[in-house]
C-alpha cells in the first residue's frame, strides 16, 4: 500500500488552493455528515430497511499506516517546491508536525445495509470508477439518487489535514475493494520531474498503472471491511478529539432527522445512537444549546407535535407528495422545510401565503420528481433554483409544489371570511413583517393582500371607557340606561350611594357615607381560532391590561353579543402540559401585566363558534 504521484507530463501545475476541497472548509462536521449521508442513502441495498451509518474516532500508531513515510517525504518536497506561497508553506509546515507524531488522529465513516461501491479500476460507468478515480464525475445507479455532480466526495479530503482520504468496500457479491487518494500539490518527486496534484495509495506498477488493492491478503487489517458497504477514512482529522462527538451528532439532528424519523436512516455517532426512537430525546436535548438544531426544531415538530396537519397528493409532475403542517405558535418561523425521498434537509422555503405562524416538513417520494427536482439543486444540494432548469417539466415542478403547498396552507387556517372567530381583531394577532423569499422570481402574494399597517390608536395600550351618571339636566335618564340629560358628568369622584351610576367599578354604601372601591375586573382581550372543521379545539390568545391570577372563563358569543356557556373538555398551555378546568372555567391562569398567556382548550361539543374570555 504506496502512495504515488502521478507525472505531471506537460499538464497544468496545480496549486494548493482547491475549488473543490475549498467548497467545503470550515464546518467539517456538517459537510463531512451532510455528503457521506446522502452517499450512503443512494447506495441503500433495499427500499424497506434503513441504512446505518456509524462515525468513530480513533487514534492510530503511525507504523500501523504503511503509506505514512511517502506520505511525509510528499508533505515536505511540497514545502520546498512552493515556499515562496505563505498560505502553501503555512498548510505544508503543518502537516509535517502532525505527519512526525508516533499517533494518528483517523475518523471513520461507515455504512451498512448498502451495496457497497462495484466496479472494476478501469470501468468508466462503474460507482468505483466515480468515486475513486475522476473528479466532476458522479455514477448512481438510481437517477433519483441525492448526489448528482461528485464534488461531495471532496467533503472528506477538505477535513484531513493531510487533504488524504482511503476508501474501503465490500460489496454484495463479496468483493473488496481499498484505495486512498491524496490531494495535495504539484511537487518535484524522487527524480526530480514534475508530479501532478492527485495521488493515489495502493497498488502501482508501470505497465498497469494506478490500481486498488483486490484481495483480503493485499488490505491492511485496519481497512478490511467484513460486511457489504463502504468505509471513508479521514487521515488526520483535525477537529478536537475531547468532544467531537455532540458536534456529529448535532450536524446529523439538523441535516438529516426527516430521514431519521421515517426510518430511512440510522446513525451512530461514537457511543450515541440517532434513531426513532432515540430521536425526540435528542432533538429536545440539542436544540436547547445547539443554534442549528434549534432552527430545524419547530419542523420536526411540525410532523410529530400535537395538531400537526398531514396532507398527501399526487401532484401530476411532482408525483406522490407529503405535507406535515403545524400552525399557530407565535414563535413558528413561517416556513416549510423542503426535501427529498432520501430525507436530507435540502433547505427552508418561506411561501409568501397566510400570515398565522406555522412550521411544516415537505417531502417528494415520487422517482420521477425526485429527478426533475435533482436537476434544479446546485452543487451543495442545499436550494431548489428555477435558474438551473433546462427544461420546462424542471421549471413547472417547482411552482406546482409551491402552488400546492400554498393551497394546502389556506385550507388548513380559518376560514377568514365567514368561520375566523373574532374577526374584526385578527389583523392584531398577524404580523407584518412576514419574511418571504429575497429571490425576485417569486410570484407569490399573500392571500386577500397585504394588510394595512395598524394605525396608532390600535396599537397602544386599550383605553377604559368612559361612563356617564345621572346630572340635573331635563332630559333625565336615556332609555338605554347609560346617560342623564344634557347636564352629565363623567365620572364623578365620589360614589352617591346608590346604583346608578358614579365612578367606575364603585357601588354606594347605607347610609350618608361615600362608596368605597371595590376590586376592579381585569380587562381581558381574547383572539382565538380553530384547529379545524369540527374538532373543538381552539388556540387561544389571551391578553390582559392589568396582571391577572386566576380563573379564566371562556363563554361562546352569539351574533348579538349576548354569552353562551361553553363547557370545556381540556384545556392546555404554551408546552401543552394539561391545566385544571370546571365547567367552562380555566384554573390558575397567570397573565403578567400588559402580557400574554397562549392556551389550546377542547369544547365538550365539538362546533364553530366566537369566544368570548373574562375574569371571574
Amino acid at each position: 500500500m504506496e502512495l504515488k504521484f502521478p507525472p505531471l507530463s506537460g499538464g497544468i501545475t496545480q496549486g494548493l488552493n482547491d475549488a473543490g476541497i475549498e467548497t467545503f472548509e470550515g464546518d467539517y462536521a456538517h459537510y463531512v455528515v451532510r455528503e457521506c449521508g446522502q452517499n450512503s442513502l443512494d447506495a441503500a441495498a433495499s427500499a424497506h430497511q434503513p441504512v446505518e451509518i456509524g462515525i468513530g474516532m480513533r487514534s492510530v500508531r503511525a507504523d500501523n499506516l504503511p503509506f505514512l513515510q511517502e506520505l511525509r517525504e510528499t508533505l515536505d518536497r511540497c514545502r520546498v517546491f512552493w515556499r515562496e506561497d505563505e498560505k502553501a508553506k503555512e498548510f505544508f509546515d503543518h502537516g509535517l508536525q502532525l505527519a512526525g507524531r508516533r499517533d494518528i488522529t483517523l475518523l471513520r465513516i461507515s455504512d451498512f445495509g448498502t451495496t457497497g461501491v462495484p466496479g472494476g479500476d478501469d470501468e468508466m460507468n462503474s460507482p468505483w470508477f466515480g468515486l475513486v478515480r475522476s473528479r466532476g464525475v458522479s455514477v448512481k445507479r438510481d437517477e433519483a439518487s441525492a448526489g448528482a455532480f461528485g464534488i461531495g466526495k471532496d467533503a472528506p479530503l477538505a477535513a484531513s489535514s493531510f487533504r488524504t482520504v482511503i476508501y474501503s468496500t465490500r460489496t454484495e457479491n463479496g468483493e473488496v475493494a481499498s484505495q486512498g487518494i491524496c490531494r495535495l500539490a504539484t511537487h518535484c518527486d524522487d527524480s526530480n520531474s514534475l508530479t501532478q496534484g492527485t495521488g493515489f495509495i495502493g497498488n502501482y506498477s508501470a505497465r498497469k498503472g494506478f490500481s486498488a488493492l483486490r484481495t483480503e491478503l493485499e488490505i491492511p487489517s485496519l481497512f478490511l471491511r467484513d460486511k457489504p458497504g463502504l468505509d471513508v477514512w479521514i487521515v488526520g482529522f483535525p477537529g478536537n478529539v475531547g468532544d467531537w462527538e455532540d458536534e456529529f451528532v448535532a450536524a446529523t439532528l439538523r441535516n438529516f432527522w426527516p430521514a431519521i424519523h421515517f426510518q430511512k436512516l440510522k446513525v451512530r455517532v461514537g457511543q450515541q445512537n440517532i434513531n426513532q426512537q432515540t430521536l425526540p430525546r435528542l432533538m429536545d436535548r440539542f436544540h436547547r444549546n445547539d443554534d442549528s438544531v434549534r432552527d430545524a426544531y419547530p419542523y420536526f415538530q411540525a410532523v410529530v407535535g400535537a395538531g400537526s396537519h398531514l396532507r398527501e397528493q399526487a401532484l401530476p409532475l411532482a408525483g406522490d407528495c407529503r405535507l406535515h403542517v403545524r400552525l399557530g405558535a407565535h414563535d413558528l418561523p413561517r416556513r416549510i422545510c423542503m426535501t427529498r425521498k432520501t430525507g436530507m434537509v435540502i433547505y427552508y422555503y418561506a411561501p409568501r401565503t397566510i400570515r398565522v405562524p406555522f412550521a411544516g416538513l415537505f417531502q417528494c417520494d415520487d422517482r420521477k420528481g425526485n429527478h426533475l427536482l435533482k436537476g434544479i439543486e446546485p452543487p451543495c444540494h442545499d436550494n431548489w433554483e428555477l435558474k438551473r432548469a433546462k427544461n420546462i417539466h424542471q421549471k413547472e415542478v417547482l411552482q406546482e409544489i409551491k402552488g400546492w403547498i400554498a393551497s394546502e396552507l389556506k385550507t388548513m387556517i380559518p376560514n377568514i371570511d365567514a368561520e375566523i372567530v373574532n374577526e374584526d381583531t385578527l389583523a392584531d394577532l398577524l404580523p407584518d413583517d412576514l419574511p418571504g423569499e429575497a429571490s425576485s422570481e417569486s410570484e407569490e402574494t399573500d392571500l386577500g393582500g397585504r394588510p394595512a399597517v395598524p394605525s396608532e390608536a390600535r396599537q397602544t395600550e386599550m383605553q377604559k371607557p368612559q361612563v356617564r351618571t345621572p346630572g340635573d339636566g331635563d332630559a333625565g335618564r336615556d332609555k338605554d340606561g347609560t346617560g342623564g340629560g344634557e347636564d352629565d358628568t363623567l365620572d364623578p369622584k365620589e360614589g352617591d350611594g346608590k346604583r346608578t351610576g358614579g365612578r367606575v367599578n364603585r357601588t354606594g354604601q347605607d347610609g350618608d357615607e361615600k362608596g368605597e372601591a371595590t376590586a376592579p375586573r381585569v380587562h381581558i382581550d381574547l383572539r382565538s381560532y380553530s384547529d379545524g372543521a369540527g374538532s373543538g379545539s381552539y388556540h387561544l390568545i389571551v391578553r390582559a391590561s392589568d396582571a391577572h391570577d386566576g380563573d379564566l372563563r371562556i363563554d361562546a358569543v352569539t351574533e348579538d353579543g349576548a354569552p353562551i356557556t361553553c363547557p370545556l373538555a381540556e384545556a392546555f398551555d404554551e408546552s401543552n402540559q394539561p391545566m385544571p378546568v370546571s365547567g367552562n372555567r380555566i384554573s390558575g391562569v397567570q397573565i403578567p401585566a400588559g402580557g400574554s398567556r397562549r392556551l389550546r382548550v377542547v369544547l365538550k361539543q365539538p362546533m364553530r363558534v366566537a369566544l368570548r374570555a373574562s375574569t371571574v
